[in-house]
């Protein structure tokens, strides 16, 4: 019998800054788990999730690239919350925008922008 299944979700890993440090930190400490972001530039990330199992979204059929992503920002929550992650017992998000979901499963989130997720519309919704 192996552990519980475990979802890692970041909203977009195209580069490598704090919010994506912070992240692969996480991944560290679990480091079979699922990774889930919108979308996912593996050479703009110098390659740190190259070993990982990523799920990306319906975006990444348009390829953004870390300076081409803004223009595709009010679809970013709702590719988020399109992932089915029913199947997994724990699901920790690391959001520096959207990616702080609302799941049937136990979660935990961290935010880079605290203040920008305490003002999201969809986090004021009970769950």
């Amino acid at each position: 019998m192996g552990g519980p299944r475990v979802a890692l979700v970041h909203d977009f890993l195209l580069d490598v800054r704090g919010a994506e440090r912070v992240f692969e930190a996480i991944c560290r400490v679990w480091p079979d788990a699922d990774v889930f972001t919108a979308v996912y530039d593996e050479e703009g990330t110098a390659g740190r999730f190259a070993h990982r199992r990523i799920h990306t979204s319906f975006l990444q059929r348009l390829r953004p690239t870390a300076r081409t992503f803004r223009a595709l920002l009010p679809l970013y929550p709702y590719s988020v919350e399109a992932f089915d992650l029913r199947e997994y017992d724990l699901v920790i998000s690391s959001a520096s925008a959207w990616a702080a979901l609302r799941t049937s499963s136990c979660a935990a989130s961290t935010s880079a922008s605290p203040m920008r997720t305490a003002s999201s519309p969809g986090m004021r919704r009970p769950v």
